[in-house]
């Protein structure tokens, strides 16, 4: 009868510890204040809205213009009204690895039909302010921006290939 009780026991504290070990995160973040509604039916990424300060990160739906903040090849795709996909990522963690490779299968199947760049997020120089422009602060961070120059849909966190594909596909449409 001891063993049984033994081994329930380490059956129910095994348990235990796997549900408490998957809810150990850390805090979620606390997501920014929504932005009030504007009157303007169009705004860019590079205009701040001086009322308020706090913006949702990504900022979809919002139209990023060619500017000396941003790479020379970012200006070029705008001006000529491609589709851009732009990965931020970080050596070393594994999340960033795993979608850099998908980016990287992906932009072979759909090269040609938009335009692809990655950024060592540590590297500033060579992305200028796009970074800052499209409110990234942490990666992997993934930005799909469509011919119309508006930011389509992004990622922050690891993204299946799938998902990603899903947003190339949806941006090519727009």
């Amino acid at each position: 009868m001891t063993r049984i009780l033994k081994l329930t026991a380490t059956v129910l504290i095994v348990t235990l510890a796997v549900f408490l070990m998957a809810g150990c995160g850390g805090e979620e973040e606390t997501p920014p204040p929504v932005k009030k509604a504007s009157t303007k039916k169009e705004s860019s990424v590079n205009s701040k809205d001086s009322s308020d300060e706090s913006q949702p990160a990504m900022m979809v739906g919002q139209v990023l213009v060619p500017n000396d903040n941003l790479p020379d090849d970012i200006n070029s795709s705008l001006e000529e009204r491609r589709p851009i996909a732009i990965t931020f990522y970080m050596l070393g963690p594994d999340d960033d690895g795993s979608v850099r490779t998908a980016m990287t299968r992906l932009e072979s199947k759909y090269k040609g039909q938009m335009d692809f760049y990655t950024y060592l997020y540590s590297d500033g120089e060579r992305y200028k302010g796009l970074a800052s422009q499209l409110l990234v602060n942490t990666t992997p961070t993934v930005v799909m921006i469509n011919a119309e120059s508006r930011i389509q849909i992004g990622w922050t966190g690891y993204a299946d290939e799938s998902s990603l594909e899903q947003g190339i596909v949806e941006t090519l449409r727009r």
